[in-house]
């Protein structure tokens, strides 16, 4: 017996379905294939930027250090050359090219000449004249360099040189009793007044002005342990001690500010034969 199915039917009004996209296996494989190749490029330049960056990130780490080592091999150099605080001559080379050195190996001494400093002191009386003088500074205190000085070589005649105090010690200095003070004079190079370091000089200060000064010659001036002293003709024409106080000196006279008096008569001349007592003849 044959069945036969019964025909279908649209009915009408239905709409068709849409015809399937299918495509074939070996097409779905080969999309595949180029889908997994495009995701490895991808991940490929991902890592070739990742290498990118850390070879630039280790250039930068390498100039970095090459800038470090400059600075060392340029600070290293600098040392190399050593550069005077000061103008000036410089004394005897200590150390030659080759020579072993460490911190602290002296190399030179630089000796400045110009402008030159004089250091003298000054004893307690001095000082308190030097006090008085005019020129003060707003806080009170001495201004240095309104003092005039004078200096003289071994020879010299009078004083050539002149300069001002540039300083004074703030202390006095209780073993001695005396301050120390500092002038400075300008030494250029030159011509034959020319101060040179070490030299032994005398320096001449105006510390006041004496009136009516009492002044004998500095020769008939004595020393010993009790301090200065001369001798005078009494009237019995007989040599007597007094011991005296010394001021300032002008030219070859001493400044006597005490222990004598106007009208005593000094023994000058042979002052070494003389005595306390000794009949002296003033003719």
């Amino acid at each position: 017996i044959r069945l036969n199915r019964p025909a279908c039917r649209r009915s009408p009004g239905a709409s068709e379905r849409p015809s399937s996209k299918a495509v074939s296996r070996s097409e779905y494989d080969v999309a595949v294939a180029d889908l997994e190749t495009s995701l490895a490029a991808k991940q490929g330049s991902i890592a070739a930027k990742a290498a990118d960056e850390a070879k630039i990130t280790n250039a930068e780490a390498q100039v970095v250090k090459a800038e470090a080592d400059l600075a060392q091999a340029q600070l290293n150099l600098d040392w190399t050359i050593v550069e005077a605080p000061i103008d000036g001559r410089i004394t005897k080379t200590l150390v030659k090219r080759g020579n072993m050195v460490e911190n602290g190996t002296p190399l030179i001494e630089i000796v400045k000449n110009d402008p030159i400093w004089a250091n003298f002191n000054i004893n307690e009386r001095f000082l308190l004249n030097l006090e008085r003088q005019p020129g003060r500074e707003k806080d009170g205190s001495l201004d240095p360099t309104s003092i005039k000085v004078r200096l003289k070589r071994s020879g010299d005649t009078g004083f050539p040189f002149e300069g001002h105090l540039d300083y004074y010690d703030p202390k006095i200095d209780q073993d001695t009793g005396t301050l120390q003070l500092r002038a400075v004079f300008d030494n250029k190079p030159g011509g034959n007044n020319v101060l040179l370091p070490g030299l032994f000089v005398r320096v001449q200060v105006q510390i006041g002005q004496y009136e009516n000064a009492l002044l004998i010659p500095e020769r008939a001036i004595s020393r010993d342990p009790a301090g200065a002293f001369v001798y005078v003709v009494d009237d019995q024409n007989k040599a007597v001690r007094k011991n005296v106080m010394l001021g300032t000196k002008h030219k070859d006279m001493m400044v006597i500010e005490s222990g004598i008096e106007q009208g005593d008569s000094v023994i000058v001349d042979g002052i070494q034969r003389v005595r306390p007592g000794a009949e002296v003849d003033p003719g």
